[in-house]
């Protein structure tokens, strides 16, 4: 089935529209199964954790906290985490040569935990501009993006709560852990 998210799916699907046909009953009622067994098993595999109600106002408050420096202690810095992430989206724009004299800037993946990720080009031989050089600022930062930035700039997380970033990490560090965390740190210097 599709859906269009966007004014320009809608005139996508618009175009197709010869090659689409209207969902059956048994297709809507199969989707909706789908959506509520997931829903269940995000229910499920997250009754395990204490997550704070605000976010926005909450994660700030432990952004300098010594509690921040224990969780960082067991990052490697792999980039699995935004690797698995389906909601990560970090890129990094590279030139490729595509031939003898021509060249292709194109997008690659990257990772906010990555050291040099967002460093800027600068003259040879100096120390690159990096907005986040310190592994403890790449580290708060993930946390403050899908906790605390996106909740205040897009009205949603920056995390749908599968898990598969404890799941990759070396260090077992799991955004739902750790938040669930925050929430007791909070509760114990209230």
């Amino acid at each position: 089935m599709v859906v269009a998210g966007t004014e320009a799916g809608e005139r996508v699907l618009s175009e197709a529209a010869s090659l689409l046909r209207d969902a059956t009953a048994e297709q809507l009622e199969a989707r909706r199964a789908m959506r509520d067994a997931a829903r269940e098993r995000l229910e499920t595999q997250n009754a395990d954790y204490d997550f704070p109600e605000d976010w926005a106002a909450n994660l700030p408050e432990t952004l300098d906290e010594l509690f921040w420096r224990m969780e960082l202690a067991r990052c490697v810095q792999c980039g699995g985490c935004t690797n698995v992430c389906p909601q990560c989206y970090c890129f990094l724009l590279v030139d490729q040569r595509v031939g003898e004299d021509a060249y292709e800037r194109a997008r690659e993946w990257d990772s906010c935990q990555f050291t040099g990720y967002s460093e800027m080009a600068g003259p040879p031989g100096t120390v690159k501009p990096d907005p986040r050089r310190e592994h403890m600022s790449k580290f708060q930062h993930r946390f403050a993006h899908k906790f605390w930035y996106s909740p205040l700039m897009l009205g949603a997380l920056g995390c749908v709560g599968c898990g598969r970033c404890g799941d990759t990490c070396p260090g077992a560090i799991d955004l739902r852990r750790v938040l669930s965390n925050v929430n007791k740190e909070l509760a114990e210097h209230a």
